[in-house]
């Protein structure tokens, strides 16, 4: 049973609304960091904008010149980055790694 103020429905919906054939599972990610570092990050991908970057999330290919803080992180492997709007889950490298490598 889920905890905190999370609940589960009976059932989940296509968007054609016709129930899924198979199981579906959840994952809540608790988890919030501010580990962005702006002053080690790749300037073009991102604008500073009160405090809070503004990236360019439709060229994924420039999310590479972000920086995040090493310790901030810690060891986690899945979070949500706090001043990241419309782009925040990330994993830790060792998670892709592992998953690359179940492929």
């Amino acid at each position: 049973m889920p905890s905190g103020n999370c609940r589960l429905t009976d059932a989940v919906v296509t968007p054609k609304g016709k129930p899924y054939d198979a199981r579906l599972f959840a994952l809540v990610i608790g988890t919030r960091l501010d580990s962005f570092s702006g002053s080690e990050s790749d300037p073009s991908p991102f604008t500073m904008t009160d405090g809070y970057p503004l990236v360019e999330y439709n060229n994924p290919g420039k999310l590479s010149g972000l920086a995040l803080s090493k310790p901030e992180i810690g060891g986690r492997q899945l979070w949500r980055e706090s001043r990241f709007h419309g782009l925040e889950t990330f994993r830790s490298e060792d998670l892709v790694a592992n998953g690359q490598s179940r492929e």
